[in-house]
């Protein structure tokens, strides 16, 4: 079984539930917050807006975990009940009914319960989708439709009533036109192209955005790094340059201490040889004093 979930700009989302599976609160509920994730990525902006979520009255959609996820993605909920079928609903479900009740037991059920040709009948709502947004076309709608049927070797019954007036269908304004199937060699795989190309497409696109992201990280942390090496070769540098202007001062201040050094033992042996010099002259002055 396929889910859909679609806005007014198209489709947003499609998952394919397993064959015997089935939906409960929690799978919904899950597939809720998948949803978001689909919306960020297809629906920028759209989620801090706000969204308004439809979904109908089913037991799994009104599971207190499953409200719950949809509070969870800032969605406001409308839940839709089942009422009475109108005329034009009737009468599509008469279409259908009569389409499937005409067909084999085996070629309903390959066209109804295989993921295959669910898939196909989804591409070929995807294709034909915008000709139901016009009255005046629904009868090349289904026209697209039926050939699409045919497509998939089902035969094919159209019922005269999508142009009748909205009075209920009666066996005399539902004349049948019988349309004999064609046997076509294009098989089903090329019909399930569309879907499946696009779940590829989508996949290969999250793919190359996450890797642009590595990508850009890395050159990031490259650009970081290189930075980083720059200045620890300035402080480096600055290092280097602290530490030869401290030697120059060393330098200085030894060569200072030196010169006071020097300077100080000049002067004491000045002052020594002053004094050996008064010493001889009071010596010489005293011995002419005796002599006379």
């Amino acid at each position: 079984m396929a889910s859909v979930f679609w806005d007014a700009e198209g489709i947003i989302m499609v998952e394919y539930l397993e064959k015997g599976a089935t939906i409960t609160g929690s799978y919904y509920a899950d597939q809720i917050r998948r949803l978001r994730e689909a919306i960020k990525q297809k629906r920028r902006g759209k989620l801090r807006a706000g969204v308004l979520f439809h979904q109908d009255n089913a037991p799994s959609h009104k599971a207190a975990v499953a409200m719950a996820a949809i509070q969870e993605t800032t969605c406001e909920c409308n839940q839709l009940t089942n009422e009475p079928f109108s005329q034009y609903a009737l009468r599509i479900e008469t279409f259908l009914s009569q389409l499937f009740s005409s067909s084999g037991s085996s070629i309903r059920k390959d066209a109804v319960r295989t993921k295959q040709s669910t898939m196909a009948m989804l591409s070929l709502y995807e294709a034909n989708v915008q000709m139901f947004m016009d009255v005046g076309k629904k009868s090349r709608a289904w026209k697209k439709i039926s050939e699409g049927l045919k497509d998939l070797c089902i035969p094919v019954k159209v019922l005269n009533i999508i142009n009748a007036e909205d009075d209920p269908p009666s066996e005399k304004n539902l004349p049948l036109v019988d349309e004999s199937p064609k046997p076509k060699t294009t098989p089903v795989a090329d019909v399930t192209k569309t879907a499946r190309n696009q779940q590829q497409i989508q996949s290969m696109e999250i793919i190359d955005k996450v890797q642009e992201n590595q990508k850009a990280s890395d050159e990031n942390m490259t650009r970081y790094l290189k930075m980083k090496e720059k200045e620890m070769e300035l402080k480096k540098k600055a290092i280097d340059v602290r530490e030869t202007e401290m030697q120059v001062k060393r330098d200085v201040a030894s060569e200072k201490l030196k010169f006071n050094e020097k300077k100080h033992k000049d002067w004491l042996n000045i002052e020594k040889f002053t004094c050996e010099l008064l010493k001889k002259l009071l010596k010489s002055h005293t011995d002419s004093e005796e002599s006379d």
